[in-house]
């Protein structure tokens, strides 16, 4: 895959920038704060549908603006592919392919593989296995669809297990064997994928 063309609108700092890319190698060079880091941010945008810097969508949009755009032309082996991804004040993102919306965005994740690592990353060597793992399961998920569902399942089962865990405090003095069984199941059947 190759990103031909990138066209930030509202994005950041950049009111209304195009950018046309080499096949080879492409180089960012500038003063600080003139925008470099926001290029490479819209760029995993186009990837995994949100910032590597971890801010909010809603952050992303420029001052006093009402939406942001990132639109890239993407030659692949086959044909070329227009994504573009809308992020307006008032509502919810929207990622399309060729002008048709992904119902949900894990099917959008693996398109373009990409791989972030920034000086924001030094946790990945001194931090607890924890972001590691995070790090690793954002990788495989771009590489295995099959994974990434696995993963978002069992995200959701660890989510409502731990709500009912809270329920279940000393404090309640409630405890329902039944209850637990119920995600325990799940929960040890993706765990153990």
């Amino acid at each position: 895959m190759i990103i031909k063309k990138l066209s930030l609108y509202n994005f950041k700092n950049h009111s209304e920038k195009k950018f046309e890319f080499s096949p080879q190698i492409n180089c960012f060079v500038g003063n600080n704060g003139v925008g470099k880091t926001n290029i490479l941010d819209a760029l995993h945008y186009l990837s995994v549908g949100k910032s590597f810097l971890g801010n909010t969508d809603l952050n992303n949009i420029m001052h006093d603006e009402d939406f942001f755009t990132i639109d890239a032309e993407i030659m692949n082996e086959e044909s070329e592919d227009i994504i573009k991804i809308s992020q307006p004040k008032e509502a919810k993102k929207i990622i399309k392919k060729n002008d048709k919306s992904y119902d949900r965005l894990a099917d959008h994740i693996g398109y373009l593989p990409s791989v972030m690592i920034s000086p924001y990353d030094s946790n990945l060597i001194s931090d607890s296995g924890e972001s590691r793992r995070k790090f690793l399961d954002a990788m495989i998920s771009q590489t295995d669809s099959e994974y990434l569902f696995d993963l978002i399942q069992y995200q959701k089962v660890v989510q409502q297990r731990n709500a009912l865990l809270k329920i279940f405090s000393p404090k309640t003095e409630v405890w329902e064997k039944d209850s637990m069984e119920i995600y325990d199941d799940p929960f040890t059947k993706l765990r153990n994928q």
